[in-house]
């Protein structure tokens, strides 16, 4: 998608240099500017929200949590924040990490090494095929 909305961009400031008419090219900027709202809001979101987490201080001492078939429950000196699965919209995955993005732009970022075993880094695994309905 963002490739689209540069290659939009690249031939706006074409047709603009051409015909050197901007109200006749009006339409074409006005699509362009929601469609570039839209992906910038789609990239940026997540980017803000685990910028926010990473400044809380009560998130700076060790992590601990559960995974569960309701959620993902983090373990806090200040109390328990509990998600429950259907807050994420999606998951990726890459080799030893999966990046959860939830509704509202929080992104959870889950290595291989935050579980203990195999079985549990599995068994992680097996839950957000069956709660997380992604793209892959």
């Amino acid at each position: 998608m963002t490739i689209t909305v540069l290659v939009a961009m690249v031939i706006l400031v074409m047709r603009l240099i051409q015909t050197r008419d901007v109200i006749g090219n009006a339409s074409f900027i006005a699509v362009l500017m929601i469609i570039a709202a839209f992906v910038l809001r789609t990239n940026l979101l997540p980017y803000l929200a685990a910028r926010k987490l990473w400044l809380n201080l009560a998130l700076k001492d060790e992590l601990r949590g559960s995974v569960d078939q309701n959620g993902i429950t983090y373990h806090l000196k200040v109390g328990e924040n509990r998600m429950t699965w259907n807050r994420f919209v999606r998951v990726r995955r890459k080799s030893g990490l999966n990046t959860l993005v939830a509704r509202d732009g929080l992104l959870l970022v889950f290595p291989r090494r935050f579980f203990q075993s195999d079985r549990d880094w599995d068994g992680f695994n097996q839950l957000l095929d069956a709660r997380i309905i992604s793209p892959r």
